[in-house]
């Protein structure tokens, strides 16, 4: 579950997903959700309603790019992905190890 909370720690509202994995607070009150166990990447506005909502075999952890493409770290396949917001792989890079964690700067 997603919980958005007001800063007295009031549930404002929540989300159910599929499973635990990191969250992103993204501008104008948007999350990304990485579901890790099921390979599933969400993307909330402020309202709690899906925006973006893919699958990627062997995602890990996602991140939003400037160009509102998604920057996904697969463990299983070690590799990291540039997807697009429908879901399709747009670029794709061997990484050495398995990668959990992804970070643009």
């Amino acid at each position: 579950v997603v919980l958005w909370l007001s800063p007295t720690g009031q549930e404002l509202k929540r989300v159910a997903v599929d499973s635990a994995g990191a969250i992103e607070a993204l501008p104008k009150g948007h999350i990304l959700v990485s579901q890790n166990s099921t390979g599933r990447i969400t993307q909330f506005d402020a309202e709690g309603n899906i925006v973006t909502d893919f699958k990627i075999p062997g995602a890990w952890m996602a991140t939003r790019l400037p160009d509102e493409h998604f920057l996904i770290a697969s463990k299983t396949r070690q590799k990291m992905l540039k997807v697009n917001r429908e879901g399709k792989v747009v670029a794709e890079y061997d990484v050495p190890g398995h990668p959990h964690a992804i970070h643009w700067r």
